[in-house]
Formats: structure tokens, sequence, C-alpha cells
């Protein structure tokens, strides 16, 4: 990315980001940890926010949670039982008294179903409907093995019918109920534990145990409320006029510091005077406050095409993007809306964008500012860079013959816009050219040789191509 671009590219990276990693803690006042996780929150407030020193940051604070599907344990352990598994078979455990005999034994197997117990004792026992099914459950067996210590248990190895791991023993990740479960080893998910486990390994939902002193976590209440960072959305359907708007734009007041101070946010210190000693003016006053602002514009300028506004920090800028959906003619829509996933995105406009005066014509633009950030000043500055009603009259009849010119919507364009370079295309019509020369050239000899072989007498009776029909022809034996 260009230099200039570099704040907006972070400030999007925010915006979409599901997890925001705020890292050098260690080298950042109490002051600068505290603005940085406001402004990331109003900037994204459904992010989850890590805080960080030196990069260390626990893998399930940031990767997703593993789906039910891909889940898998190599086992588990209770009060009185075990379990363990491999891809292809699984063993069951139940620690027995030494008095206990092989008859007294209750042990029954289907194909999707355990029951393993002693008779007539509620508990140790595992029974339930298993994760998966077994093979030759018929012709399962346990056997009593010694544990050492005057220990024994009821062993029995049963086969999967397919080869994989199961997310658990029983269908639904169930386990027999007992009060001596310690940790369950699931893919990092320890639900059992409790509010004191420090164990970092261990991954509790919300909670993260990343960086020091500010806690890991995004602060539960919401940055207006606590900072008065708060945001709208200017919506009009007509025009900016270009003119005015770059006034607008010249007179913002980007900021000349690196970092920013929380407490600016409640009470902005009073600029300085500019040279010569003047005052700032009423737009510096009024877009001062301003953190980021984004969004479409539509200019009288560049009438069909869109620009994108961007503005973080110390960039700002408003470019021309793509062509207005409304601007387009029915054989250019057609050939859009080929692109992966385009389709889509004018099914969208359709359906919540649309004007039926100007399509899909707007402006939209979104501003995040702290509390003394005053809606109303803004939208009258904005406002004022509108057309007016006469301005707007001589807009749309200087531009309603306008039209999208074509030169996007062919192959060389649509390759364009997927990446090629200008060196790449210019080569592959210099090979389509010479296709074609090559082709045209070998239908020229090929008409030569059939004229001088009729001359001859060659092929007489054979009508000539051109003339001659699919329904000519007759099969031969």
């Amino acid at each position: 990315a260009r230099l200039e671009n570099v704040g907006q590219l972070l400030a999007e990276q925010v915006e979409w980001a599901d997890v925001v990693i705020i890292n050098k803690t260690d080298l950042a006042s109490e002051e600068e940890r505290r603005t940085t996780l406001e402004v990331v929150q109003a900037l994204n407030a459904r992010a989850r926010t890590v805080v960080a020193e030196f990069g260390r940051v626990p893998p399930n604070s940031v990767l997703p949670e593993v789906p039910k599907g891909l889940k898998a344990v190599e086992g588990d352990s209770g009060d009185g039982w075990s379990w363990a598994q491999s891809s292809s078979s699984l063993t069951v455990r139940l620690f027995i008294d030494a008095a206990v005999k092989g008859r007294d034994i209750d042990f029954k197997v289907g194909t999707r179903t355990l029951s393993l117990g002693v008779r007539n004792h509620a508990a140790p026992r595992l029974e339930g409907r298993l994760a998966g099914d077994l093979r030759d459950a018929g012709e399962a067996l346990f056997e009593i093995e010694a544990e050492g210590s005057g220990r024994r248990c009821a062993v029995a190895t049963l086969d999967k019918r397919r080869t994989g791991m199961w997310p658990g023993l029983f269908e639904g990740g169930s386990a027999p109920s007992d009060s001596g479960r310690g940790h369950q080893s699931q893919n990092g998910q320890h639900n059992d534990c409790g509010e004191s486990c420090n164990d970092p390994a261990h991954q509790h939902g919300g909670r993260q145990q990343a960086g020091h002193g500010l806690g890991g976590s995004v602060p539960l209440t919401r940055a207006q409320e606590r900072f008065g960072i708060h945001s709208f959305t200017f919506q009009r359907r007509r025009p900016f006029s270009a003119v005015r708007l770059e006034r607008l734009l010249k007179a913002w007041p980007i900021p000349k510091k690196h970092l920013l101070a929380l407490d600016e946010l409640f009470s902005p210190p009073t600029p300085p005077p500019h040279e010569g000693g003047t005052m700032p003016t009423t737009e510096e006053q009024a877009l001062r406050p301003v953190l980021r602002s984004k969004g479409f514009c539509w200019l009288d300028s560049e009438p069909l095409r869109q620009h994108v506004w961007a503005h973080a920090g110390k960039t700002l800028s408003v470019r021309p993007a793509d062509w207005w959906w409304a601007a387009l003619d029915p054989e250019q829509l057609k050939f859009k809306v080929t692109y992966p996933g385009v389709e889509a995105e004018y099914r969208v406009a359709k359906r919540e964008k649309w004007d039926k005066e100007v399509g899909d014509r707007r402006q939209e633009l979104v501003f995040i500012g702290g509390p003394q950030m005053r809606e109303q000043d803004i939208l009258a500055l904005l406002e004022a860079c509108l057309l007016t009603d006469a301005e707007f009259d001589a807009f749309r009849e200087r531009t309603q013959k306008l039209e999208v010119p074509n030169d996007e919507f062919h192959l060389g364009g649509l390759l364009k816009n997927l990446g090629a370079t200008e060196d790449q295309l210019s080569e592959m019509n210099v090979r389509a050219e010479s296709r074609q020369r090559e082709e045209s050239l070998s239908n020229k000899v090929d008409r030569q040789d059939t004229d001088f072989l009729r001359s001859l007498g060659v092929g007489s009776t054979i009508e000539p191509d051109s003339e001659r029909s699919d329904e000519d022809f007759e099969a031969v034996d």
C-alpha cells in the first residue's frame, strides 16, 4: 500500500476484523492503551479485543472455535470408569471390587449401543447411544484384569465400523454423570472448570488471559456511554458539486500529531491561529472531532461513476471507483454480473439502495467522532456542497445522454479487472492475431488446392461444401 493509504488500510482492517490484537502495550502509557481500546471498540464493537505484550497471545483467543463435527477426544475418565479410542477401536474400563465376579458384570453391546456395569448397582455404569457404529458388536467380549493394589477392572475393546475419531463416547458428547470427573480435555474446552481456574491452556468462553494490566477483553460498556464516541450517517439522493466539495476537503483539519490523547475527545484543544494570526474557520471547528469517515459519494464532475470517501487519522481521500449500477445499459449489466459474487451485490443494491429516479446513485457517508462532534454542524457543511435545485435541473439536462463507455465490457476488460497487465493483454492480442492469420492462410491454401483438383476433374461429382447440408450425408456400412 502507498504510504498515504496506510491509515485507511489499518482502519478498514479493524472494521472488518473478528479479533483485534493490541500488542506492545508494555511500551504504551495507561492513557494510550485506554485510548486505543476505546477507538477500536468505536470502529468495531462486535470484534473481540486481545491485549498483549511481546506478541504473546494464547492461540485459542484468536483461532475460531472448532466445529462440533471436527471435535474429537482421545478419552475420558470419571468415578469408576474410563474410556479411550484410536481411529479403529475404542476401549472401555469399569473399575470393580475384588468380590465382583464375571457373572456379576452386566455387559450389553449393539451396533450403536453400550451398557457396562455391575448388576444391581446403579454406579459406576457406562450406558448410552454411541457416537458411531460398531463392527461385529455381537461378538464383543469383556475381560477382567488386575490393575494393581488389589484393584480390578472389566475391560472391553470394541472395533469401529468406520475408521475415524469420534467426538465422544456417546452421541451428543454426553458422558456418565458423576462428581469425580476432573478436567475434560476436548480440543481446549474445559467447561467444568470453576471461576478460579487459572490454567492458561484452558479456554473459557469469553474469559481471556492475554496481556497484563488491562486484561484481554473488550470493556463491557459501550464507547459512546463511557467517552461519547458516536457516529451518524449522511444519506442524500443528489450529487455533490465537485468544486464545493473540494473546497471543503481542503479545509479539513488533518491532525499533525502521531498520538491521540483520550482527553482531547472530551475537550479538544483550541487550534492555534493560522499564519497571519487568523483564527480557524467554521469548517475546521466542525470537522476536527471526526476520527473516521467513509462511504460513497456522487459527484457532478463524474456522474456515472461512484467515488469512495475514505478518511482515517492523517489520511483523507475521495477516489473514483466502479460505475453506478443504474448507469449501465442492459448488455453492460449482463456482462458485469458474470464476475464471481457480483450478481449478489447487484441484487442487494436493487433491493436496499434503489431509487426510482436515480437508481443506486447516492451520498452515503458514515462519520465517527468524539463528544465534540456535532452532527448538525457537519450536516450543514455537507448540505452546502449538494447541487441546488437549479444546478440539479441543469445537471440532469447535461447528463441525460451520457453513457458508460464499453472499454471494460469485453474479454480484455474482464481480464484487466481480474489483474492482467497491459503487457499481458498486448501479448494475448498478438497471439490471437497470429492465430487468425494462420487460420486465414490455411483456409486460403485449402480453397486453392480444392479448386485445382476440381479443374482436373477430381471430385467433380461431389457437391461443394458450401452447398452441402447435414442431410446430404448418408451412412456407409
